[in-house]
């Protein structure tokens, strides 16, 4: 049975396990979607993305975190 006559489950399991284990001991979590679950059905897509940050999307409250401003590089804008 081919790839095209699994379930995406089992394909998404096993594609990339050497890439995955080398991104996951740097502390990089993999997060796999389906083409068409982005293109057609994308905000179960965002939902689990921001699940998987630790964003409560159903907070009232809930803020993006803002980015800190970067520093000047010194010897520039100084004067």
């Amino acid at each position: 049975m081919g790839p095209l006559n699994q379930p995406r489950q089992a394909v998404v399991r096993r594609a990339h396990p050497k890439l995955r284990a080398w991104l996951e001991q740097y502390g990089v979590r993999v997060l796999r979607f389906h083409n068409d679950d982005v293109l057609e059905d994308v905000e179960p897509v965002l939902a689990a993305i921001a699940k998987a940050a630790g964003i409560d999307v159903f907070a009232a409250d809930t803020q993006p975190p803002s980015p800190s401003p970067l520093p000047m590089p010194s010897g520039k804008g100084s004067g």
